[in-house]
């Protein structure tokens, strides 16, 4: 199981960075990401949308 989740948790920036396909970010407000990860993953992205979920706990998958 620590095997996946380490996998799991590394970023793939040519993967992401490689996409063209029109893609929607949704945010939790108190989700597990910090404004700096979510503004990254936002900025490195091709044809990507943000919505942000005011008041909400959970990242949405």
């Amino acid at each position: 199981m620590t095997r996946t989740l380490v996998a799991v948790m590394s970023p793939r920036w040519d993967a992401w960075q490689s996409t063209t396909t029109p893609t929607l970010v949704v945010y939790a407000e108190h989700g597990m990401f910090t404004d700096k990860q979510k503004d990254q993953l936002i900025e490195r992205g091709r044809n990507v949308s943000r919505v942000d979920l005011a008041g909400a706990g959970n990242d949405a998958p």
